[in-house]
């Protein structure tokens, strides 16, 4: 009885959750670069990693959110007028994605700058010693400095996933996954940036994806 629900569901959640896992794996990939380097870059990524994940969740909320208010357009909630029918879904879906997307760039570039300038604070407050918090310091500046790519990212993920179009997003997922591995031991290695290498890699297959 319940199969076609869960087969429809499922053809939508497996584009997500792939994804999911090539944004992770990211940090995951510069994590096994690094750790030939030694145990510090180590640490520096995966702390840049814990500070990232959580400056990002108020993006993250505000995506989800809209994403959830375009579904209810496109299934003809009046949003502003509840009582009332919903005449134009179309320019509701506008709009809710228009504010979510200034609200979102908002947030990006602020959690940016929260990053670029309390880098070594942050660190700090995970207990990182004073060697781990020089190495994270450039790593976070970098990667925490452009989050904005990550966040408009997820952000249209969700807009995506509400208008039933997960395939574009995993498509974007693979794309950046992939160029992110050459990419990441080209810098780390081969120019020897080492930290930082690992961090515009991760930049640049972002912005890219």
């Amino acid at each position: 009885m319940f199969s076609p629900y869960i087969r429809d569901l499922w053809k939508q959640a497996w584009p997500n959750i792939l994804t999911q896992v090539f944004q992770i794996s990211l940090s995951f990939v510069n994590m096994i670069f690094v750790a030939k380097i030694n145990l510090v870059a180590v640490s520096a990524v995966s702390l840049s990693f814990i500070i990232i994940s959580t400056i990002s969740i108020f993006a993250i909320a505000v995506s989800g959110s809209s994403g959830a208010y375009v579904a209810q357009s496109k299934g003809g909630k009046n949003l502003l007028q509840k009582n009332e029918p919903l005449v134009d879904p179309s320019a509701q879906i506008r709009m809710v994605t228009t504010q979510g997307f200034v609200l979102v760039i908002i947030l990006g570039l602020l959690s940016g700058l929260a990053c670029i300038c309390f880098a070594p604070q942050m660190l700090s407050i995970l207990g990182a010693n004073e060697k781990t918090i020089m190495e994270a310091s450039g790593y976070l500046k970098i990667v925490g400095g452009c989050s904005i790519f990550a966040v408009l990212m997820q952000f249209a993920g969700q807009i995506l996933k509400s208008v039933q179009y997960s395939e574009a997003l995993f498509q974007a997922g693979w794309r950046m996954f992939l160029i992110h591995i050459p990419l990441a031991y080209l810098l780390i290695f081969t120019f020897h940036l080492d930290v930082k290498g690992a961090a515009w890699a991760t930049v640049l297959s972002t912005a890219f994806g």
